[in-house]
């Protein structure tokens, strides 16, 4: 799904960040189910007890307040690549499909959809729904905005998760045309997309933010200034945004015109945006805030407190993300001394404090390949080193400084601000001081850390990555060569066909093998350096029942509702 912040699906902190989620049972069901096309599995959302918390949350009537952690870097659906931008357009967009609380595919701005036999034709067939301004929402907006990610001089970050549609990649690539990409308005409620390939997860992307409509006449009309402000960009979600106070907070209020309005019990969300874990949690026992994040002291002060704790695996897989392009880190030995030399286990213990769990590979077992876990179908259980290798973290670094020819080696690490991030990046900088590693640290807001890493100017830097549909693929083609997410700069021809390769390959073994390959070379090379699985703690006020938290929806407010 996406960046995250010190969450980025990038340096992640898990304070910062109120989105990790633990799903409670929905006050109410959905009460629609896709009339055509199939559903897609995915690991269900889990049921978190009721809050019982002394902590009454905020006083006003319909209103609820979460902390959304930091500023929202882009809120154009065509170039964010955030879980914090991906969160609002939860909330405020909507697209052909939607997910239920267990992760389902259920009817969105479509109310239904029809598959050809051979897996390649959906015809998907739109319900009357309105923008915010009035306009219907109609088949072309959805190809418009679709066409726009795909063009060349987009340069979106998420143009490649189009490649999944018939002559998409060809297009982006400058190989072929736009009339040749499998995107049809056959009438203004009527949309046909034909595929490359069969792709059983195809609907599931369709409920995902960058696949969101764009009403092409009120995006011209602002241009670069689109979704800059709240007055500039449109919603055809459950909420609109009525204001938008930079780095501080931004309110959504009901849209009465949302089809299905009838379901959302709650008039108005407001996110803030608190960096500091200990101003969230001040903000959270004054009664300014009904949802936080918690760090795992303050977890177990709560705890202790006999508050209740709400936890979930929120799927995301963080790691150290090295910069190829620079001259330290595109040698190996540097990537892999920086690697060995992470105590894990300790770092979850002692600074996380929760439930994360030690990582050795890159796709976390939340991810399925068909029907099993692809994690588990990795070689040597998915351990390809030792967790603390201080001795081997040694032996690389002196082979490094042979192969650079340098007597000693420091590296820049780049962190979000906060506390959290200040903590991990002190950790990380401790364990390589140990094995001989000097680093200095740089902190800086969530929003210029992705730009940093998006311009290629770190070294290496904490990144997060959720996922963002349920298959091995969300982990893995970002790396692809000329990806607008691929923010090590990775280009190897052998990684980039196997991907090719893997989607529009039937053969279920077949497939498995390439991706197993690429997950390989992303390890084994130490392109990237896994650190943890992470585990999410946050904390409701008294008022606050059946918010739905997942691994591929961070948090959805559509089925929760305000204890009176």
């Amino acid at each position: 799904m996406k960046r995250l912040a010190t969450l980025l699906l990038v340096v992640v902190m898990a304070a910062s960040f109120l989105f990790a989620g633990c799903a409670k049972t929905p006050a109410a069901e959905p009460t629609v189910a896709p009339s055509a096309g199939e559903a897609t599995e995915a690991p269900k959302a889990t049921e978190a007890p009721a809050s019982t918390s002394a902590y009454p949350g905020t006083m006003t009537a319909g209103s609820v307040t979460f902390n959304l952690g930091s500023e929202p870097p882009k809120m154009n659906s065509l170039l964010a690549t955030d879980t914090n931008s991906f969160t609002l357009f939860r909330h405020l967009l909507e697209g052909l499909t939607t997910l239920d609380p267990q992760n389902l595919v259920q009817p969105g701005m479509a109310e239904s959809w029809d598959v050809s036999d051979d897996k390649l034709t959906y015809t998907f067939h739109l319900r009357d729904a309105k923008w915010s301004n009035g306009d219907a929402v109609t088949a072309n907006d959805f190809k418009f905005a679709w066409m726009t990610v795909l063009n060349p001089d987009t340069a979106a970050g998420y143009n490649y998760m189009r490649y999944v549609i018939k002559g998409a990649q060809e297009y982006n690539t400058k190989k072929g045309t736009a009339e040749d990409v499998g995107i049809e308005v056959v009438d203004e409620k009527t949309l046909k997309v034909t595929l490359a390939a069969p792709t059983p997860y195809f609907l599931d992307l369709c409920a995902f933010g960058t696949f969101m409509p764009l009403n092409e006449t009120f995006y011209k009309q602002y241009g670069d200034q689109y979704a800059t402000e709240a007055s500039n960009m449109l919603y055809n979600g459950p909420w609109t945004m009525t204001s938008w106070e930079h780095e501080s907070k931004i309110v959504m209020t009901k849209n009465p015109d949302y089809y299905n309005a009838a379901e959302i019990k709650i008039d108005e969300l407001v996110a803030l945006m608190i960096t500091d874990s200990n101003v969230a949690m001040n903000t959270f026992k004054s009664g300014e805030a009904d949802m936080i994040g918690l760090n795992g002291e303050q977890s177990a002060e709560m705890k202790g407190a006999g508050e209740t704790v709400q936890s979930y695996s929120d799927g995301s897989s963080w790691a150290l993300a090295f910069n190829l392009t620079d001259k330290t880190m595109a040698n190996a030995n540097v990537r892999k001394a920086l690697t060995l030399a992470i105590d894990r286990q300790s770092f979850i213990t002692n600074v996380l404090k929760n439930n994360s769990s030690v990582s050795y590979s890159w796709n976390p077992a939340v991810i399925n390949n068909g029907d099993k876990v692809f994690k588990d179908q990795l070689p040597n259980g998915a351990k390809y080193f030792n967790d603390a290798d201080i001795e081997g973290a040694k032996a690389a670094l002196e082979l490094a400084k042979t192969e650079l020819g340098v007597d000693t080696i420091s590296v820049e690490l780049l962190m979000d601000e906060g506390d959290t991030g200040a903590l991990t990046a002190a950790y990380y900088q401790d364990c390589w001081k140990k094995a001989g590693i000097e680093c200095t640290i740089t902190q800086v807001p969530f929003k210029d850390r992705l730009a940093r890493q998006d311009n290629k100017e770190y070294q290496v830097s904490s990144y997060g990555w959720g996922p963002d549909y349920n298959d091995p693929m969300t982990f893995l083609d970002l790396w692809v060569s000329g990806s607008g997410n691929n923010i090590i700069g990775l280009n190897d021809a052998t990684y980039d066909k196997n991907i090719a390769d893997a989607l529009v390959e039937a053969d279920y073994d077949k497939r498995t093998a390439m991706l197993v390959e690429c997950e390989n070379t992303l390890i084994e090379n130490f392109y990237l350096g896994p650190v943890y699985f992470r585990q999410r703690d946050f904390i409701t006020s008294g008022k606050l029942q059946g918010v739905v938290r997942t691994a591929f929806q961070d948090v959805n407010f559509r089925w929760a509702s305000i204890v009176e």
